[in-house]
């Protein structure tokens, strides 16, 4: 199967969501991809991205900004932003799929 002609929306994709995006960079490049494409490519995925959290942003200060002030605000945003990266720092992704597959595999022998 050819890349190429999908290679624009995957480099698109990769920039656009918050996976990695080395898997679809360094390919791209070893294949000598068109520079221009990658960068279109690139530049708009992460505009898209940029400009999605800036309207999110305004949308959540318009509408807690009047229960909360600005500095009560930044405090939440500091203290969720901490609780989510202990958070991914403590759960073991890995582990908790092999789990839930595992639990799947053993369910359906059963059946």
């Amino acid at each position: 199967m050819k890349v190429k002609p999908y290679a624009f929306f995957l480099l698109f994709l990769a920039a656009a969501t918050p996976i990695p995006d080395e898997p679809v960079v360094i390919p791209l490049g070893l294949m000598k991809y068109n520079p221009i494409k990658f960068f279109s490519a690139y530049f708009i995925g992460k505009l898209t991205i940029t400009v999605a959290g800036a309207f999110l942003g305004g949308w959540t200060e318009a509408h807690f900004s009047g229960w909360l002030s600005t500095e009560a605000m930044v405090a939440l945003s500091i203290v969720l932003t901490i609780i989510v990266t202990v958070i991914m720092f403590k759960v073991d992704i890995g582990k908790w799929t092999e789990k839930i597959t595992k639990e799947n595999t053993v369910s359906k022998q059963r059946n």
